[in-house]
């Protein structure tokens, strides 16, 4: 790899300008580029990337994963060279547990000609680690891909994704059975593939999956936690919050309110407290709530934005009351609907 100053820094591709230019480079003749980093929190895009290393480094492929490796280990795994390879990639999954992964970049720019290094990380690299992720950008441009992976949120997408899954197995899929395939699994798009391949064999003879065919074989597989429903409160991200919370209400034994509340009250608590901070620097906020480090703080620093005082402080009230309800301290016939609701309105308003 060239010197970095040598070339503009990498460009930010979304998965599918990933992958087209990966398909087109391959058809050219060409190998993978000399770094590729993937990172976001959607898997569906790096399984086909995954598909296109396979078939184009079969037998050359090695794989690490950040849990069990240090960057020694991939800086040594990528810097060694053989008479009989000249063409190899080496993959390094769940890069963000591996420490001083900066350490890299210099050896990265001296890897032997004809190696890829693949990076996944898991995460928004840009927001969790920004130097790192900036010097990765500052990479020459012509060898690096760098490719930004949010989680599928649009029901348009991922709509796309179901009716391409089954022309991909010379099916057709009805509205009304993609309809069911989402309430079944939800925006998965790696279980969605899977259970569509499955559903075309058995349309095979009609060429057509219908909603019956989803519904007798396709088993309720979304399932998502408190963690799930209190992030999105936090991000005020509004439908994902009403769509979890109307689910929740379904099984509340698998949700209990009084650990929700806690949860909630926790972090709006001390989202209270950083509001009324003079500085709002992620060490300043870091140092009044007693967290670890300034990381841990980021979460505080973007809900900021998102809320006012005045309504971190109606929250939090709010939030003890349902509390007292909850223990019976408050006469009434308090559901668990109607409190659950009621703190969703309160929040994303």
């Amino acid at each position: 790899m060239a010197k970095a100053q040598d070339a503009e820094g990498a460009a930010l591709l979304t998965p599918t300008q990933a992958i087209t230019q990966l398909k087109s480079r391959l058809a050219d003749g060409k190998l993978f580029p000399e770094l590729l980093l993937y990172t976001g929190e959607e898997p569906y895009y790096f399984e086909q990337i995954e598909a296109l290393i396979a078939k184009t480094y079969s037998d050359t492929a090695s794989y690490l994963y950040g849990n069990d490796c240090t960057y020694s280990d991939i800086a040594l795994d990528i810097q060694s060279a053989s008479l009989f390879v000249t063409e190899r990639v080496v993959v390094v999954k769940e890069a963000e547990s591996v420490k001083d992964l900066d350490k890299l970049i210099p050896t990265i720019l001296r890897m032997p000609q004809g190696t890829s290094l693949v990076l996944v990380y898991q995460g928004d690299m840009a927001y969790n680690a920004k130097k790192l992720f900036g010097a990765f950008r500052a990479l020459p441009g012509a060898q690096t891909m760098i490719v930004v992976s949010p989680r599928i949120t649009s029901r348009r997408t991922i709509l796309s994704i179901v009716s391409r899954a089954a022309k991909e197995h010379n099916v057709e899929i009805t509205d009304e059975a993609a309809e069911k395939l989402l309430e079944r699994v939800g925006f998965n798009a790696v279980t969605i593939t899977k259970e569509i391949a499955k559903l075309a064999v058995i349309a095979a003879q009609s060429g057509r999956i219908e909603a019956n065919m989803v519904e007798f074989l396709v088993g309720e597989s979304l399932h998502y936690t408190t963690d799930d429903f209190c992030q999105a409160l936090y991000k005020k991200q509004r439908r994902e919050a009403l769509s979890i919370a109307q689910y929740m209400t379904k099984s509340p034994t698998d949700y209990p309110l009084p650990l929700i509340v806690a949860t909630l009250y926790a972090f709006f608590s001390n989202l209270m407290v950083a509001a009324y901070q003079r500085d709002r620097s992620e060490k300043s906020i870091a140092s009044a709530l007693n967290l670890k480090n300034a990381y841990q703080a980021q979460r505080y620093s973007a809900a900021l934005w998102l809320f006012k005082p005045m309504q971190i402080f109606n929250i939090v009230h709010e939030l003890r009351l349902a509390d007292a309800r909850l223990k019976g301290a408050e006469e009434g016939d308090y559901e668990y609907e109607s409190i659950l609701f009621s703190l969703v309105y309160l929040i994303l308003a």
